[in-house]
């Protein structure tokens, strides 16, 4: 509960400190987290495979496989200081409401906490800090904001399940060889009855916490260098925590964040009026031309 009280007094800073904003934004409607799936999908597509996007998908395809060539080293390494700092491996949560009834699993130790830090849940304290704080104020920005983390996080469920299933890859505390077998598109029943054995790639936790300070660094620019420091720091710690659990390889990581980014990008524009940028629709005019000597003369009209 304590991380995600400080998330929500977080959000609740970046709205009522930023800088005041005078867009005049009508708000999103609630139900176009859902209905502006489609759009906003087809937005991140065609951003992600525009010709000047070729070198960053080598920079991931590079990294990736980088970081796949060292999986095993980084993982051990990685336990050794964990163990050495006396972070646990092992995600210790308690009920929030006594032994017998919990609305929320909270965690107990470090390591736990760390791991908490990529849970769907921060995200959504998150936007309702900022839905909130947006009501409270009048002011639609810091609601859209909210609508727009709400918005992403549905868009990466859908994609990190998607992803997953089609890797099928084995997570370590399942491997059964070094850097985990992968069993592309496993059936629904075995994906359900064993997930970890199939669905360590990418990780949906960096995802989620990429896409969100990806949000509030697009939205509040003002701000911008202390929410991707901190941002920064999360997701080193998340990942930390996440190879010490054996829950994920370093190498689930580069698409995971990329694809966080990519949506985090299409979401903040889901509010925002067509692009006036592009060429505009043209058609062809044929009317009288008087003095030129010919009868008839065509011109192009923008419109």
């Amino acid at each position: 509960m304590k991380i995600a009280i400080f998330l929500f007094l977080l959000t609740s800073t970046f709205a009522f400190c930023a800088e005041e904003k005078v867009q005049e934004e009508e708000a999103i409607p609630f139900k176009e987290i859902f209905t502006k799936i489609p759009e906003s999908s087809k937005r991140g597509a065609k951003t992600a495979f525009r010709k000047d996007a070729l070198p960053y998908w080598g920079v991931l395809a590079a990294s990736t496989g980088i970081l796949y060539y060292y999986d095993e080293k980084i993982s051990s390494s990685v336990r050794y200081h964990a163990h050495n700092w006396h972070v646990s491996p092992v995600y210790k949560t308690t009920n929030t409401f006594g032994p017998k009834f919990s609305l929320v699993k909270l965690p107990r130790d470090l390591g736990s906490i760390l791991y908490y830090s990529g849970d769907g849940f921060i995200h959504i304290a998150a936007a309702g800090a900022l839905m909130v704080t947006g009501k409270i104020t009048n002011n639609n920005y810091h609601y859209n904001t909210g609508i727009m983390i709400l918005h992403g996080l549905t868009m990466t469920g859908i994609y990190a399940q998607l992803l997953k299933r089609s890797f099928g890859r084995e997570s370590p505390v399942e491997k059964t060889q070094d850097r985990g077998t992968w069993y592309p598109f496993p059936s629904l029943k075995h994906y359900q009855s064993n997930t970890a054995k199939y669905d360590a790639m990418p990780s949906g936790h960096m995802m989620t916490a990429t896409l969100t300070f990806t949000v509030l660094a697009s939205r509040y620019t003002e701000s911008q260098v202390p929410i991707i420091a901190v941002g920064s720091l999360w997701l080193g710690a998340l990942g930390f925590q996440m190879i010490n659990n054996g829950v994920h390889w370093s190498s689930d990581y580069p698409l995971g964040i990329a694809l966080g980014y990519l949506i985090g990008r299409s979401v903040v524009q889901m509010n925002q009026p067509k692009d006036k940028t592009k060429d505009p629709e043209q058609s062809w005019n044929i009317f009288p031309s008087m003095g030129n000597g010919t009868p008839m003369m065509m011109a192009m009209k923008s419109f």
